[in-house]
């Protein structure tokens, strides 16, 4: 069963310039074995202006061919073009 994390400005590391969230696990709360962790939605109102190389905010980081299909085939799913 999956878990949801919500990443706010709580999260927001200090001295990143606004560009890197962080979340801690709580201590004991969970192992993490053999487990994957997925990106389900990104909501990022009114942020198109404040995307620039300048703030070093406007890259994706996708590790591994592997993880770049499973993202295509999410969203095709998503978009009822593959099963």
């Amino acid at each position: 069963m999956g878990k949801t994390i919500i990443l706010n400005t709580v999260n927001i590391e200090e001295n990143s310039n606004d560009t890197k969230l962080v979340y801690n696990f709580p201590s004991g709360g969970y192992t993490f074995k053999n487990d994957m962790i997925a990106l389900q939605s990104v909501y990022q109102y009114f942020s198109i202006f404040n995307i620039t190389s300048d703030y070093g905010n406007n890259t994706l980081h996708i590790h591994g061919l592997t993880e770049l299909n499973t993202l295509l085939r999410f969203q095709m799913v998503i978009m009822k073009l593959a099963i």
